[in-house]
């Protein structure tokens, strides 16, 4: 099947569907957790181009075309922010810029192999891969002479995630911020947050301000995390009481 083809192609069916060698491909739903982290990531991109006004978007589940067969391929990345002008009549995305791919412990082969494909696309400028086994990215960046590195940069939980291309810094661990708490990774504090029912679980404390640095404020042991979110809670109720 040709990638015209395939656009053209309306299966009967609610599956996601991308085109890899000229074979059309099923693509599972998203788990919870990596749902999560594309909206999050989403989130984060928007808001910087937003606020740094600039001309450009970031769009979901785009299909975009890679220059190596490219009349057979029609891959569809978690994430790409493209500059380029609108035209509401296009159905594949033009000139991605940054790409995000969102990596699966099952999805791992697919993952890199899209990743490899988006390299030959002239426009892309960095790739960024997350885990959702743990909190770690690797991200790729295209040289100053147009050639890519040999291997990828591996952000660890302390580092931040710069998209130079787009002028966005920040923590790697904001992109993380809705993960469950079991697994140790940050969350956000709810009212019945398991965390403070079971002392045991490796999980921050939250009280559910933030830091400049977009992460929650955390504290050393559950009494201190309960005093302060006490605290919180009385002032709250001081500032909505009739005076």
């Amino acid at each position: 099947m040709t990638a015209t083809e395939f656009l053209d192609w309306n299966p009967q069916d609610s599956d996601r569907w991308e085109l890899t060698d000229g074979t059309p491909q099923a693509m599972a739903p998203t788990s919870p957790r990596h749902g999560a982290m594309q909206s999050e990531a989403g989130r984060l991109i928007g808001n910087h181009l937003a606020e740094a006004r600039l001309a450009c978007r970031v769009n979901t589940e785009p299909g975009v075309r890679p220059r190596v067969r490219a009349s057979f391929n029609v891959r569809v990345p978690d994430l790409a922010v493209t500059c380029a002008e609108w035209n509401p009549h296009d159905r594949l995305l033009n000139e991605p810029l940054v790409v995000v791919e969102i990596l699966s412990p099952s999805n791992k082969a697919d993952t890199w192999a899209n990743v490899w494909s988006y390299v030959t696309i002239p426009s892309v400028r960095e790739l960024l891969v997350l885990h959702t086994a743990d909190v770690r990215a690797d991200l790729l960046r295209r040289e100053a002479d147009s050639t890519w590195p040999g291997n990828p940069v591996s952000l660890a939980q302390a580092d931040a995630v710069t998209l130079q291309s787009i002028g966005s810094t920040a923590p790697l661990a904001a992109f993380y911020r809705r993960h469950d708490c079991a697994t140790g990774h940050i969350a956000v504090r709810q009212p019945s947050h398991p965390a403070l029912r079971n002392p045991s679980r490796k999980c921050a404390y939250c009280s559910g301000r933030w830091n400049q640095g977009g992460l929650p404020r955390t504290y050393s042991s559950k009494a201190d995390g309960e005093s302060a979110m006490a605290r919180s809670r009385t002032s709250r109720a001081s500032s909505t009481r009739p005076s």
